[in-house]
């Protein structure tokens, strides 16, 4: 029986497939709430999660795009928060010309204000 190359080469690219398939059927799956108190995130291809974030808590935000980003329209938001379980959330996949930051903002300073909420800093 003589090897061939190629037959060494259809399992990697089996699992490969798989991996690409799954990832694309669960950033589909991705869903952003983002209602007058909170930013809920929904997720999950097998089981399904739901993770809150309460708009008061929000500390900071930064955009990002990286090459494919850029080819596909797309952006990556990450959303900083006090929140013990979720400090740091990644909205991926929203497209970029959605202007989904300035929105945020205007709740969270909206959010704060109405709990009485400032911030102290203590940078020179």
């Amino acid at each position: 029986m003589e090897f061939r190359f190629h037959e060494l080469l259809i399992w990697p690219a089996l699992f490969f497939t798989f991996y690409l398939f799954f990832q694309v059927v669960y950033m589909a799956r991705i869903e952003y709430v983002l209602t007058g108190e909170q930013l809920i995130t929904l997720h999950g291809v097998l089981s399904h999660s739901t993770d809150y974030i309460e708009l008061y808590r929000v500390i900071d935000y930064r955009q990002h795009q990286s090459l494919p980003q850029q080819l596909f329209g797309l952006k990556t938001i990450t959303i900083y928060s006090g929140d013990r379980n979720n400090p740091q959330l990644d909205m991926v996949g929203i497209k970029a010309r959605v202007d989904i930051v300035s929105e945020i903002r205007k709740r969270v300073e909206f959010n704060k204000k109405r709990k009485g909420i400032y911030e102290i800093t203590n940078r020179p």
